[in-house]
């Protein structure tokens, strides 16, 4: 499957597929006052890559998996969010201990829960 990441904003503004889930939420993604940050509030999922923290949701539309995130992504995270979502992610992330110390202390990591749950699972990228 196809693995796009984009910022939320303008993928919304980008993407038709994206344009058309958030109008499926009764939202105008045309309208000024629309706030496509708004779906990551919450419990998002979160990157943390070289000292830095995104969140982030993914969504399934159309045979795509739509990774979106609320600020711009460097080529590392692009990377890791891409392997993350993969059949064989496996080969580069391991699990951590599901304390936030693990995660913080990590270089590069996720904290997954998959838009569900209280509990994150922290996975370690090792690539």
């Amino acid at each position: 499957m196809e693995t796009i990441v984009t910022q939320i904003d303008e993928g919304i503004a980008y993407y038709k597929d994206l344009y058309e889930w958030a109008k499926s939420f009764d939202d105008d993604p045309g309208d000024p006052d629309f706030d496509a940050l708004s779906y990551l509030e919450g419990d998002p999922d979160i990157i943390r890559c070289n000292g830095k923290k995104l969140y982030f949701m993914s969504t399934v539309l159309n045979g795509k998996r739509y990774v979106l995130t609320h600020d711009e992504v460097d080529s590392t995270e692009r990377e890791m969010l891409t392997r993350f979502f993969e059949e064989d992610f496996r080969r580069y992330f391991k699990t951590l201990p599901g304390e936030w110390k693990a995660f913080d202390g990590a270089e590069r990591a996720i904290a997954y829960r998959g838009g569900s749950g209280y509990v994150y699972t922290i996975w370690d990228y090792a690539a």
